[in-house]
């Protein structure tokens, strides 16, 4: 592949991040719709609740959970493609942990670090408001949750699995970390054995991880497949050879992934299928975007890669300014200014609310620091 197309902005990388986070967005609304109908966690089954609402949205909303593994693979495949080109250019990868280090630290953690106080004031404001107006006894401080927020600012969730619920999307930042800090290893192993090898290792453990327990819960073995296949993914685009039909493998990938949802005995791969059609779409898509006009001028880019831009931001904030949006309007239902379905449908006003605030987010904690990137 020529060096001016390899080093071409790929857009439909900020598409997919946008249309991921869109997704899990719109997942964890639907989830308070529908709580505990999501196949995220159990196999479900449509006796009984078949109403119209619910069918016509389960499809399109409740697999948003998913959105987590297309950026696993996404992160892996931006991670890796510098290292990917210069060994492609002069055989080595050239990668300097000190500098690897600091500008993943620089890019992931200022926006983490003030996600951590919006969502303090998100889970303190409704008890905080009730304790100024009322005589009830409320304790502000506990209801903040400092200790969750700081076992979470530290990264120390493993050592306390409760205080996960602090944030529940937080849970995927504790991977990336250990994602990051293992990548050296990863790149070492990919380079003194072959990548077959290293993706067959990886591919045992996630599957494996359905049947061992380790002694903690979101260890990185468990989710590296996926993030692996983004780093196989940038070492197959720098070479310009694809050894899978790409087209063929994200139909089947996804397909048999979301038929798997419903079979609990088949869960073990439910998300290495899943990962695997993700990965094949993302490689088929950017190859499209370097062939087709037609596809570079669509709108799937030009909807999701504004907000691909603003999509870490906007996974950061998405939960609080539901939870916010959420409790508002119940509150107005269970104090009779408004009805119980009226309550529900301004509910979805926590959409449009949760973009914007990304975008301010963004431009004030994230924006400044995306000059830091690994190059």
């Amino acid at each position: 592949m020529s060096k001016q197309i390899l080093n071409k902005q790929i857009i439909s990388i900020d598409a997919f991040r946008g249309f991921a986070a869109t997704w899990v967005v719109f997942y964890h609304l639907w989830n308070r719709f529908y709580p505990g109908l999501s196949t995220q966690h159990l196999a479900f089954s449509f006796q009984g609740t078949a109403t119209w609402d619910f069918l016509t949205t389960f499809f399109l909303f409740q697999y948003g959970y998913l959105g987590v593994t297309l950026f696993f693979i996404l992160s892996g495949f931006c991670i890796h493609l510098p290292q990917a080109k210069r060994f492609s250019a002069n055989g080595k990868d050239q990668l300097i942990l000190r500098n690897f280090a600091k500008k993943r630290f620089w890019r992931l953690y200022p926006a983490y670090f003030a996600s951590i106080f919006f969502t303090i004031f998100a889970v303190a404001f409704f008890p905080t408001i009730l304790s100024l107006t009322s005589d009830a006894n409320v304790d502000v401080l506990a209801v903040m949750d400092l200790r969750g927020a700081l076992y979470n600012a530290l990264f120390l969730q493993q050592f306390s699995p409760d205080t996960l619920k602090f944030n529940n999307v937080y849970w995927t930042l504790l991977f990336e970390v250990q994602f990051y800090a293992f990548y050296p290893i990863l790149l070492l192993l990919m380079r003194r054995t072959n990548l077959t090898f290293v993706f067959c290792l990886l591919l045992f453990f996630e599957i494996s991880s359905f049947y061992i327990k380790y002694p903690v819960e979101h260890l990185f073995l468990t989710r590296y497949y996926e993030w692996y296949l983004g780093v196989l993914a940038a070492e197959w685009y720098v070479s310009g050879r694809y050894p899978i039909p790409l087209l063929k493998t994200t139909v089947w990938g996804l397909f048999l992934g979301l038929v798997v949802t419903f079979i609990p005995v088949l869960w073990p791969f439910r998300d290495v299928l899943i990962a695997t059609g993700f990965m094949g779409g993302v490689l088929y898509f950017i190859n499209l975007e370097l062939n087709s006009e037609s596809f570079r001028n669509s709108k799937f880019l030009k909807i999701f890669a504004p907000v691909g831009i603003i999509s870490y931001s906007l996974y950061l904030l998405h939960v609080p300014i539901i939870d916010l949006t959420w409790s508002a309007f119940r509150l107005a239902e269970k104090y009779g200014i408004i009805s119980l379905d009226l309550s529900k449908a301004l509910s979805l006003i926590a959409i449009p609310v949760s973009f914007f605030v990304a975008y301010i987010f963004y431009v004030s904690f994230e924006k400044r620091y995306l000059k830091i990137q690994y190059k």
